[in-house]
């Protein structure tokens, strides 16, 4: 609840039950400007390790943005486990030339 209200999101507080699930929450950090993003593209449970792939995507030159700082997240539940956790971050730049 305290990681959700940190967010800024007037939405309610989802349910979490921590026996079964728990969350993965990934932030991009502070951005001058709009046009960025990051999300879960996948997570896999591999051997003896969870993979979350992550796509972190930027706005091209040709990209019109919100002149106002930004912080992009995404919150996710994934089914409980005792595995470890690792990443793999892909980055993608947004052609807003069509």
């Amino acid at each position: 609840a305290k990681l959700w209200k940190q967010t800024g999101s007037s939405e309610k507080v989802p349910a979490v039950d921590f026996n079964n699930e728990y969350v993965i929450a990934v932030f991009a950090g502070t951005k001058a400007t709009g046009g960025y993003g990051i999300e879960v593209r996948a997570v896999t449970d591999t051997g003896e390790a969870r993979s979350v792939a992550l796509r972190i995507t930027e706005p091209g030159t040709s990209c019109v943005v919100t002149e106002a700082q930004t912080n992009p997240y995404q919150i996710i539940l994934v089914p409980h486990g005792d595995l470890s956790l690792s990443h793999t971050d892909t980055t993608a730049v947004t052609d807003c030339s069509e």
